[in-house]
């Protein structure tokens, strides 16, 4: 209800429109994230998807929430027109940087849709938190895969970023700032799960690919 009432605000006008595109994207994506978490404990009876295995990944994944909350709310403030700096300065609703603005939210949109096929790519091996294996767990190395170890946080990364760009507000700057640091932290520990896991698979896994950005060549 509340993202209709945001489709239907009357008093939203072109110049209005790449926060508006984020605000969606980021809520559908956050309460897709949500779902599929109780879905997985639904059909595999395994702990949580929420629920990380050790005490430092639980922080971790406390002070992210904290970061996840700040970045649904930033984009739905900013749309509501709030002065600087929680709302977009007065420049950014004029060409270039309006158009700039509108290319960023089409990139939210897209980092979006390709984390739908990383999803369905992962299936149920597909967890938000750092968990215990389970026999039925497998490495998957398939799809964009192939290609980074971590393409979820990598789409993820360059979704909050483009936010950042389309809402144009300082706070969600740092929202951005402090989410990509995260997920950065968040790779290095699953990477040292999935060896202790996978062993000399993932060490190989890990020789051929990087962890955000394919390689060249």
């Amino acid at each position: 209800m509340q993202l209709l009432a945001l489709v239907n605000d009357e008093h939203l006008g072109w110049a209005d429109g790449p926060v508006l595109a984020v605000t969606v994207a980021v809520w559908w994506y956050w309460s897709a994230v949500v779902t599929m978490s109780f879905l997985r404990r639904r059909w595999t009876g395994e702990r949580g998807a929420l629920r990380p295995r050790t005490r430092a990944d639980r922080w971790l994944m406390r002070g992210w929430a904290a970061v996840i909350v700040a970045w649904n709310v930033l984009p739905a403030v900013a749309l509501h027109k709030a002065e600087p700096p929680l709302g977009p300065f007065a420049a950014s609703y004029e060409m270039p940087l309006l158009a700039v603005r509108w290319a960023a939210a089409t990139g939210a949109v897209l980092c979006l849709l390709v984390t739908v096929c990383c999803w369905v790519e992962m299936g149920l091996d597909w967890s938000v938190a750092i968990i215990e294996k389970s026999e039925e767990q497998n490495l998957v190395t398939t799809g964009l895969f192939r290609r980074v170890r971590h393409p979820i946080y990598a789409l993820s990364v360059a979704m909050v970023v483009l936010t950042a760009i389309a809402c144009t507000s300082l706070p969600m700057a740092g929202v951005a700032a402090v989410h990509v640091t995260l997920m950065n932290i968040k790779a290095k520990r699953e990477e040292q799960a999935l060896i202790e896991v996978f062993g000399e698979q993932y060490r190989d896994y890990m020789k051929t690919t990087r962890r955000f950005l394919p390689r060249l060549g």
